[in-house]
């Protein structure tokens, strides 16, 4: 598994890894409007309590 960082957000980057089946985790930024939009979605996910 790969460990990313911030400051990795290039979608040509997750391609290539999911191309050669390189499993990562990648540390991202969930404000604003950059970044990857699928990580937004998650973050408006309401989390139900236990």
């Amino acid at each position: 598994m790969l460990l990313l960082d911030r400051g990795y957000p290039s979608r040509w980057l997750v391609a290539l890894l999911n191309e050669r089946a390189i499993s990562l985790c990648m540390r991202v930024e969930k404000a604003g409007d950059g970044g990857f939009a699928c990580v937004r979605a998650f973050g408006r996910i309401a989390v139900c309590p236990a």
